[in-house]
């Protein structure tokens, strides 16, 4: 019986609704003037995504310059996303082990940017 109800109500609802579509760039006329619906552009300037790429370019340095074990941690755990104890298990290595090897990783990192970034 509910869902008879339910679907009368919907097919009555559809009779006395018109969808009306409507071109981005065709004006909307108000009764005191017309304007346009604009959308925001949200995707990044070419400054921005240059410098991006950039800033991506230094990072994959740095990070093949770094030893393996400071890299793989600081991998799994920024870049992965991965908690401690999942980093933990995926080295073999002690949680102590994984927060000072993190620490020290990305200490070598931003040194390492840093380098790159002076020497460019």
């Amino acid at each position: 019986m509910y869902r008879i109800m339910s679907r009368v109500f919907i097919d009555k609802l559809r009779k006395k609704t018109k969808l009306i579509f409507r071109s981005i760039d065709q004006p909307i006329y108000t009764d005191n003037n017309d304007y346009f619906i604009e959308i925001a552009d949200e995707s990044n300037s070419p400054e921005q995504v240059l410098l991006a790429k950039d800033l991506d370019d230094k990072i994959q340095k740095a990070l093949q310059m770094m030893p393996i074990v400071f890299r793989m941690t600081v991998i799994y755990a920024d870049i992965e996303g991965m908690s401690y104890e999942e980093v933990a298990e995926a080295t073999g290595a002690s949680m102590g082990t994984v927060r000072s090897r993190l620490h020290r990783g990305r200490k070598m990192l931003r040194e390492l940017i840093g380098d790159l970034g002076e020497s460019v």
